[in-house]
């Protein structure tokens, strides 16, 4: 599920110029094979085993439907666990909001919350109080996207990021090939 998570960031409007159908299908085929980093994955597994809180970041509304079986899975290996799905709090670009949301019956899976602002990100100094209180009494907070990684980096949550590295910036930060998938925790970068 998180190979696909991580394919499924190619819907990105932002940071792809021309998002091709024919293109998104053949990362979604090779999904299975995308490396992941084992460690990091070993890790999210072990912290979902005691975790009652987790916050779910989510990015591009087209992906959402992806990010909707993760968090279905999640739910099926830990029952105990309670995800909150945190969508934009209104429009901006091609990313998920609640009308997005309710389109693909997001909560059936996770309690679904606006964060308050429409920035390509989740600014903690710009969400909503509602929006703050869910994270900061998160266990783990799984984040969606580049926009969401640079706008949480280094504040200090125990925050697994996963995405596609798209552009430039995060082939040279993570030293992979354009259009690699990332598992990484705040706390090993």
């Amino acid at each position: 599920a998180i190979q696909y998570a991580m394919m499924g960031n190619y819907i990105d409007f932002a940071a792809v110029k021309n998002v091709d159908e024919t293109k998104l299908q053949e990362f979604i085929q090779k999904a299975s094979k995308e490396k992941v980093n084992e460690k990091e994955m070993m890790a999210l597994r072990e912290e979902l085993k005691q975790a009652k809180n987790v916050v779910y970041l989510l990015d591009n509304c087209g992906e959402v439907v992806i990010d909707k079986l993760f968090m279905k899975l999640i739910q099926q290996r830990y029952p105990n666990v309670h995800i909150t799905a945190m969508v934009r709090g209104g429009q901006v670009m091609n990313d998920v909001t609640i009308e997005d949301a309710n389109e693909v019956n997001l909560s059936e899976v996770a309690t679904v919350l606006d964060n308050g602002c429409n920035i390509a990100g989740t600014s903690l100094l710009d969400i909503s109080n509602d929006a703050k209180k869910v994270i900061d009494n998160a266990d783990i907070i799984i984040s969606k996207g580049q926009g969401n990684f640079e706008t949480l980096h280094q504040c200090g949550k125990n925050i697994y990021y996963i995405f596609m590295c798209k552009c430039s910036l995060f082939v040279n930060r993570f030293h992979l090939p354009q259009f690699s998938g990332v598992l990484v925790n705040e706390k090993h970068i």
